[in-house]
């Protein structure tokens, strides 16, 4: 692997690239306009303009005068296959997409065999400031995604976690009644994954329940403080998983000077691993 030509920026920030999101027409192009249309709307740096009216909330975002207004113009009917909120399925295909690169980028790094050797902690703290790099020059895009992410995974698991009887499988079934195994629906079409968070936070593979880490990321992306720097994002992370981690190898173990500069050190490797592999262009981003 080459050497980073010039050192990281610390603390780092990633932007979002757009050199992969190919074909934009034909098939299999509705992916690709779908995350330019995405970083149009949430004001992604670099983002093409597009023609979609101003909106104030997630909430006012509309299938036919938002994401199919966008800099590659989409009929609302090209998207009618995503589901079960055609919406939010769009939204979250369209921000992993644009988000792709640097995902595999940051998994790539994490998984490496130094990274998977580093403690715990340090392996918490160096994926978390890798992801909080990314959201830093995006943060709009990676609250669309989230939100996109919680919204299908409200419709798409809330049956599947109610009891189920062998029964009725095959049964015409009232309102209230399930079967045993619930349809099964591609996952291209009905995501419920924000790959930034869910992917990143799988690859750090810390020693606790994943929901319990994205749960304290959740909590900084939404709301987002533009003035927290991915270190000190990392590390308050860190600081509310590690205080509520009861696993055997975790307890005891404190927060130390001497562990946060080891984390650092870590974090700023692994940083590198992104930069040598994937050749990111990093700036510093301000406000």
């Amino acid at each position: 692997m080459r050497q980073p030509e010039k050192p990281a920026i610390w603390p780092p920030a990633l932007p979002v690239s757009y050199d992969h999101l190919e074909p934009l027409t034909g098939r299999g192009s509705l992916p690709n306009r779908l995350a330019h249309n995405v970083a149009s709307l949430f004001c992604a740096p670099g983002a093409l303009r597009g023609s979609a009216p101003q909106f104030t909330s997630y909430g006012d975002i509309k299938i036919n005068q938002h994401l199919s207004k966008g800099p590659y113009p989409i009929t609302p009917s090209s998207m009618n296959d995503y589901g079960t909120r055609t919406r939010d399925a769009a939204i979250l295909t369209g921000v992993n997409r644009l988000f792709e690169p640097l995902t595999n980028g940051i998994k790539e790094a994490l998984g490496t065999e130094w990274f998977q050797r580093q403690h715990p902690k340090a392996r918490l703290y160096g994926g978390v400031i890798l992801l909080a790099a990314a959201i830093r020059p995006q943060p709009l895009v990676a609250q669309a995604g989230l939100t996109a992410r919680n919204l299908q995974r409200a419709e798409l698991s809330g049956p599947s976690s109610l009891p189920r009887s062998p029964q009725l499988q095959g049964v015409e079934l009232a309102r209230c009644e399930f079967p045993e195994t619930p349809p099964k629906r591609p996952s291209h079409l009905f995501p419920d994954r924000f790959e930034l968070l869910d992917g990143v936070v799988e690859a750090m593979r810390y020693p606790a329940p994943a929901e319990q880490v994205t749960a304290a990321i959740q909590r900084r992306i939404i709301p987002y403080d533009v003035n927290l720097k991915p270190d000190a994002f990392a590390r308050e992370v860190v600081q509310e998983v590690h205080t509520a981690d009861t696993s055997p190898n975790m307890m005891g173990t404190r927060l130390n000077m001497s562990t946060l500069n080891a984390m650092e050190g870590v974090g700023r490797l692994a940083l590198s691993i992104v930069d040598a592999s994937y050749e990111v262009a990093y700036f510093e981003y301000t406000r």
